[in-house]
């Protein structure tokens, strides 16, 4: 029985579709392929990377998951990947003495927070990565999903400068190559990586991993979740009518989305009752748009440094209906936010890459430029504009 899990990843029966990309992550990871799941947020990343762990160890591969969220400091990331290596010697009985390994980084770790003894971290980071990759003395193959890596990036680089975030993914890089056909990595994140070392100048770090966009859910799938949440939720399944009608106002069909006008109707659904479903739908939008979650999308901007003003003066703009799409305009439209900028044309070309990695905007079959989603091209309208 599916239960309706909004925002949280889902695991086991409650993971629903993605049977194509699942069968293409395995198939190159299987060959020895490092994935970036450089897709926009609530696109299901989580869910996603957690369901590739959970199919390698049904097979019998070594397999952790290392969660960064939350986490603010290299000494903290250490502690995360010794937890996540500590799990794969629980898996496999052919790690002789990991153990003990990890117990004496860890005691390392705590003697520079506690008694100011052995080596600093911001003094001599490599010495600090070195003593984390001999925890990988373990034998057999291992898949390792590290989630959050962005975030976790953004956060060193404004506490320590982006040197810091160098050292880190100089450091993933080389182990990758060192490991390589034993340790695969995947790195997921919901805010965009790519983005990030763009931003910074480190894009050699991350060219030697296969990007894996993770994009909208097959319309048979989001079909297929929709009755699945009905019958999990024991209510009446609705009328493929009706599942239209739900699926082209949603627009993105992102199981975050479906999830979340599945809650908002359970909790109305006797007030929705003889009502027409397009009715229904632009209700539970309006509802939507208010939701905190939703939020994020606004808050994100915070993250794009020198960008977030001609962002901000773009998406304003894009979410007005009849707007136009010819590059000039729009380049007239972000020039008062880039006098202290490079060349307009130059930031342009930027912005809209960086947008579209972040799942805010998209070009139509029409050529026109608009937002990826209507929930948020509403909820922005609503925000900033009307």
């Amino acid at each position: 029985m599916v239960k309706n899990l909004v925002g949280p990843p889902v695991v086991g029966e409650d993971f629903v579709g993605r049977k194509e990309e699942l069968a293409e992550a395995v198939r190159m990871i299987s060959q020895g392929n490092s994935l970036l799941l450089a897709s926009p947020r609530r696109v299901g990343k989580s869910s996603f990377s957690k369901k590739l762990v959970e199919m390698f160890r049904r097979e019998g591969v070594l397999a952790a998951y290392v969660d960064l969220q939350g986490v603010r400091t290299e000494q903290e990331f250490g502690d995360r990947m010794a937890d996540a290596f500590r799990k794969i010697r629980e898996e496999s009985s052919k790690a002789v003495g990991l153990k003990d390994k990890v117990e004496s980084f860890l005691n390392r770790i705590r003697k520079v927070e506690v008694k100011g003894v052995g080596f600093e971290l911001k003094d001599n980071p490599q010495k600090f990565y070195t003593a984390v990759e001999k925890l990988m003395d373990f034998e057999g193959r291992a898949l390792i999903v590290m989630d959050e890596l962005a975030v976790f990036l953004e956060h060193i680089t404004t506490a320590q400068g982006p040197e810091a975030a160098e050292n880190l993914m100089n450091w993933l890089r080389n182990i990758r190559q060192s490991h390589q056909g034993r340790i695969v990595w995947v790195y997921c994140s919901s805010v965009s990586i790519t983005n990030f070392v763009k931003r910074h100048n480190m894009s050699y770090t991350i060219n030697d991993i296969s990007s894996f966009p993770l994009g909208e859910m097959a319309y048979d799938e989001a079909v297929h979740l929709l009755k699945e949440l009905c019958s999990g939720q024991g209510v009446e399944v609705f009328a493929d009518s009706e599942i239209d009608v739900i699926l082209e106002k949603i627009g993105w069909r992102l199981p975050f989305f479906i999830q979340l006008f599945f809650k908002n109707f359970i909790q109305n659904k006797a007030s929705y009752k003889g009502q027409p479903m397009d009715k229904v739908v632009d209700e539970i939008v309006s509802v939507i748009i208010r939701e905190h979650q939703i939020a994020t999308w606004s808050e994100r901007l915070s993250g794009y440094g020198a960008y977030e003003k001609p962002a901000q003066l773009l998406l304003n703009y894009l979410c007005q209906p009849n707007h136009r799409s010819d590059r000039s305009h729009l380049e007239t439209i972000i020039s008062p936010a880039c006098e202290q900028m490079e060349d307009v044309g130059k930031v342009y070309a930027e912005l809209r890459q960086m947008l579209d990695n972040d799942g805010y905007l998209m070009e139509s079959n029409q050529g026109d430029i608009v937002f990826r989603s209507p929930i948020i091209r509403q909820y922005w309208y609503n925000k900033f504009v009307k």
